[in-house]
């Protein structure tokens, strides 16, 4: 068994948000995982169960295709920002500026997904994936587990194809919040893994684990808040109110369904 000892998704999400000025919106995302408590405990069931020992080269190429699947949306996020920016090109001049400032802050969420502070996001995670896969096969669709593809989907069609705006939105808050919870528990976890299971030397641990290391501290907490700063302005452009109990709902709903995304994950670890 992996002894580390890392902070649950949970424990790790309510401190991130019990700071948060906007006391409904702490409120929403806290009741969200209260709710998926049971999916949440399915995540990290199969990284304890990933990370506690040295997997076959086939098992470890399913993994890797699967858990990109769960994250590196850029494009979508991408998508949603070009939605924005063709909503403010049709608006007038003070509902325009609103859609604007909505589009500039989700351009900001992939501002270090597209390298602009250096390598890309999927650079860095195909590192660590060839790294422990020992090749790039684990690119390969053969290795596609169905329910991390179809989470996939569904987040690409939230963001980009939905009719309504505020769905891409509010699947963004909900997947940075998360991330922000799983990322920060993986980094101690993933480099005992390497370590200790794998025997990596000190130095390519480093090296390879920065995919993780990159989306700890501020990273997604801030992505989380760039998200909720967007959703504000597109109401404001819309001339509609933040609804709490529809960011709830879609945390909910997230987490949900990225919980059926490693069960499916999970079941392809043998």
């Amino acid at each position: 068994m992996n002894m580390v000892q890392s902070a649950g998704i949970r424990s790790i999400v309510g401190d991130a948000i019990a700071g948060l000025p906007d006391g409904n919106l702490a409120t929403a995302v806290e009741q969200a995982f209260e709710k998926e408590q049971a999916s949440v405990n399915r995540i990290e069931e199969c990284f304890e169960q990933l990370t506690s020992r040295a997997w076959s080269r086939p098992t470890l190429e399913r993994f890797f295709h699967a858990w990109r699947d769960t994250h590196l949306s850029a494009g979508s996020v991408a998508g949603m920002t070009c939605r924005l920016l063709a909503l403010a090109e049709k608006a007038g001049a003070e509902r325009s500026h609103s859609f604007k400032e909505a589009a500039g802050q989700t351009a900001r969420i992939i501002h270090e997904d597209l390298g602009l502070c250096g390598e890309t996001h999927a650079e860095l995670y195909n590192r660590l994936a060839t790294s422990v896969c020992d090749g790039d096969e684990w690119e390969l669709r053969r290795n596609r587990v169905p329910s991390a593809f179809e989470f996939r989907n569904w987040v690409h069609h939230q963001r980009v194809v939905a009719r309504d705006l505020q769905e891409g939105l509010l699947t963004t808050i909900a997947s940075e919040i998360y991330n922000h919870g799983e990322y920060s528990m993986l980094a101690p976890m993933f480099n005992h893994w390497l370590e200790e299971r794998l025997a990596f030397e000190p130095e390519k641990v480093q090296r390879d684990i920065a995919y993780i290391a990159v989306h700890t501290g501020g990273t997604e907490s801030g992505h989380f808040m760039y998200g909720m700063h967007a959703l504000r302005h597109y109401c404001e452009g819309a001339g509609i109110a933040v609804h709490y109990p529809r960011i709830e709902q879609k945390c909910t709903e997230y987490l949900s369904r990225v919980g059926r995304a490693f069960e499916g994950i999970a079941a392809a670890l043998h």
